[in-house]
């Protein structure tokens, strides 16, 4: 052991929040009362604190960056995801059912393999739709609250 502490690692230990003062003493030999005394004197107290709040500050700053990023990438795929629907939908009554109620109405003679087909893209349009429906939903359940929601709205939770 050192004849003479080293009161700048001592310092940067206990400001860096790892280690409090007793077993500061005890790790480095010196008397608890005169690392206190030091501590007071120098105010590492109120050292540790600032460098605590700069800590948690960049914390909270990259968790606010990453969470308005997702924000952002929530808010591109709503989009997309409204923009396709409203395509399926514009598209759905043209396709599906005026297709179908056309064929059969106009001609009796409709094959079953043609109804076959119309069913299946029909079918096929259903699920697409379904599955857009929901992952909207679960996109919006994720971002806002069932009491806010609308269209331009999303809410973003940071917690630290």
């Amino acid at each position: 052991m050192p004849d003479k502490p080293d009161w700048n690692a001592i310092k940067i230990e206990y400001i860096s929040g790892t280690i409090g003062q007793r077993k500061l003493a005890e790790k480095y030999g010196v008397p608890f009362s005169t690392l206190r005394d030091r501590a007071c004197s120098e105010n590492w107290l109120k050292e540790r604190e600032k460098t605590k709040n700069a800590i948690v500050s960049k914390a909270v700053q990259r968790k606010a960056s990453l969470a308005s990023e997702n924000a952002i990438t929530a808010e591109r795929i709503r989009k997309k995801l409204l923009a396709r629907l409203e395509r399926e939908i514009d598209e759905m009554p043209e396709d599906l059912l005026g297709t179908l109620s056309r064929q059969t109405n106009s001609s009796q003679t409709v094959d079953k393999k043609q109804k076959d087909n119309i069913k299946r893209k029909e079918s096929s349009r259903e699920y697409r739709f379904r599955d857009m429906t929901a992952a909207l939903k679960d996109l919006m359940d994720g971002f806002v609250d069932e009491g806010e929601k609308d269209d331009n709205s999303v809410k973003v939770i940071i917690d630290v």
